[in-house]
């Protein structure tokens, strides 16, 4: 039929660009190469890879750089100080601050 555009799998990227065929889905999900999902599976077009080609032709020179993040005062700057995500700190009142107290949900229906 004409008009319809041919679809490639992964697979048939990663052959045709000698790379892994988990490389071809990192790019497809982090959007380096747009293609269609069908269902749970990803497909590309010839336009859609052809685009995929030409701007990794271009290089690395013209790719927008990463921004610049602000640098952080080194004398402000713990770095023995690992952040602990849902610990309360030291001496906070509350059941995960005591010693003997359930510290997640399965700990929680162990106790009880």
């Amino acid at each position: 039929m004409a008009g319809l555009p041919t679809y490639h799998t992964p697979e048939e990227l990663a052959e045709a660009l000698r790379v892994n065929k988990r490389t071809v889905y990192a790019w497809l999900n982090s959007g380096r190469l747009q293609g269609d999902r069908v269902g749970k599976f990803w497909r590309v077009t010839d336009a859609q890879f052809e685009a995929f080609k030409r701007a990794s032709a271009k290089g690395a020179s013209e790719v927008e750089p990463a921004p610049v993040q602000a640098e952080e005062d080194p004398a402000q700057t713990n770095i023995y100080e690992v952040p602990r995500v849902g610990v309360p700190p030291s001496g906070a009142a509350g059941p995960a601050a005591s010693a003997k107290g359930p510290v997640n949900s399965r700990q929680k229906k162990r106790r009880r």
